[in-house]
């Protein structure tokens, strides 16, 4: 497991079904200078849609919120990320399980979580969902992530604003740490969620001097297969659908068929 967080509960999920699993994030979170999210949230009144495609952006803002909010007289029962979105009427969009999971741990309603869990297919839902002409959407993401969202609902005439809120690091004790684990055979396979993620494993894979196509990689979705692939790792499966519960399955059938021969 190398994601900086399992929101998403992936490693208990792999243990239940009886697999090893050692957790190495081979990333860390980094929030960005905080004032155009500040601004963006001072904007939240008007706002028709707040999309998220990662776990991490929701958990970035909602940490921006609850530091910069007035101190409560008594107990919370909803976090100031869900108190200002209500107050403001704005709709929630979540690209996937995981994500729609750190709305749900603040007390975030969320409207539409896509289908197919990635940034087409969160774009496909709120098209359908009749996302109008004019529409404003705040998008909190990753620094350098893909335009593809709000280039989709600009499309439909949305009026889209990305506010990069944070950037992955790499962790190079962790990458040292996968490494040492490589070199040893103690593990038959790593998980990839994000390109970044790939990058830490060729990393790790340099420190144990295994070569690249050597050690099999079980993948999140096509982007990060894309990446993968493009970087000399043997991509053993592919989550389907786009998810925990789908990469789960992947990794389970990978396993199998692997024993078998």
């Amino acid at each position: 497991m190398t994601r900086p967080d399992d929101v998403s509960g992936l490693a208990a999920r792999l243990v239940h079904r009886g697999a090893w699993v050692e957790q190495v994030p081979l990333t860390k979170i980094e929030p960005l200078d905080a004032a155009p999210l500040d601004a963006a949230l001072a904007a939240l009144p008007g706002t028709a849609w707040f999309c998220a495609t990662s776990a991490n952006a929701v958990r970035v803002v909602a940490d921006r919120l609850a530091a910069s909010a007035p101190a409560a007289s008594g107990w919370r029962t909803t976090s100031p990320l869900a108190e200002q979105l209500d107050a403001a009427g704005v709709r929630v969009a979540a690209v996937g399980d995981a994500t729609a999971q750190a709305f749900d741990a603040l007390g975030v309603h969320v409207e539409v979580v896509a289908t197919q869990q990635d940034a087409d297919g969160l774009a496909d839902a709120l098209v359908a969902r009749g996302v109008a002409p004019g529409a404003r959407v705040l998008f909190p993401a990753a620094e350098g992530a893909r335009s593809t969202l709000p280039d989709r609902l600009r499309a439909v005439g949305a009026v889209v604003t990305v506010c990069a809120v944070y950037r992955s690091v790499p962790d190079e004790s962790a990458q040292a740490a996968l490494g040492a684990l490589i070199a040893q055979s103690a593990v038959d396979l790593v998980t990839v969620t994000a390109p970044s993620v790939v990058r830490g494993v060729l990393a790790a894979l340099s420190s144990a001097r295994v070569g690249a196509g050597c050690m099999p990689v079980a993948s999140i979705g096509p982007v990060t297969t894309a990446a993968a692939v493009a970087a000399g790792l043997t991509v053993a499966c592919e989550a389907d659908p786009h998810s925990s519960e789908g990469l789960v399955a992947a990794i389970e059938k990978w396993c199998t068929q692997a024993v078998r021969k």
